[in-house]
């Protein structure tokens, strides 16, 4: 976020920041950087619902191969 570039020029051609411009992007950083720990947060949980899924196929091909097994005895 650049404050120096946020300035606007008011009647008497003074400048003098542009807070709105501004409260509107710590805003937004502050929702970027919420949306990014909230992703972080999520990794563990993520990397176990991958595990699990690893576990489920590796169950669900070993039943098959069975199947198929006792099928053609």
């Amino acid at each position: 976020m650049s404050i120096i570039f946020m300035i606007r020029t008011n009647k008497n051609n003074e400048t003098k920041p542009d807070f709105d411009k501004m409260m509107i992007e710590v805003k937004e950083d502050i929702q970027e950087q919420d949306a990014e720990e909230d992703i972080i947060n999520r990794v563990p949980e993520l990397k176990l619902l991958s595990d699990d899924i690893d576990k489920a196929t590796t169950t669900w091909l070993s039943a098959t191969y069975g199947l198929e097994s006792a099928i053609q005895q």
